[in-house]
């Protein structure tokens, strides 16, 4: 949209749409957060968190799971993975836990 603006806007709005995006990106990667998570088997199996205050109990469920990618929401917040990056054995792992663990 940026794009668009300045080639066929005035200048005022090119600049004001431009830092307005460029704003909008820093605040959006200022708010990114690493996740880890790690399943726990046993009798109290479940899905763990890494907080500040170490390993928190947390509800995970797949919202979606296709062969490159898997929508997970953890704890309300939506998180999307490329579980093409792991080695096969993990993935078959990984794919499992998420499609028996609701």
């Amino acid at each position: 949209m940026c794009v668009l603006i300045v080639r066929y806007g005035p200048l005022w709005l090119a600049v004001a749409s431009s830092v307005t995006m460029l704003a909008g990106l820093g605040w959006e990667w200022r708010q990114a957060r690493g996740l880890t998570l790690r399943w726990v088997p046993g009798q109290g199996n479940g899905w763990q968190c890494r907080r500040e205050r170490g390993w928190q109990p947390v509800v995970v469920s797949c919202i979606y799971l296709g062969p490159f990618l898997a929508g997970l929401d953890v704890a309300g917040r939506r998180h999307w993975l490329w579980v093409d990056s792991v080695e096969q054995g993990q993935r078959w792992h990984l794919r499992r836990l998420l499609l028996w663990s609701e």
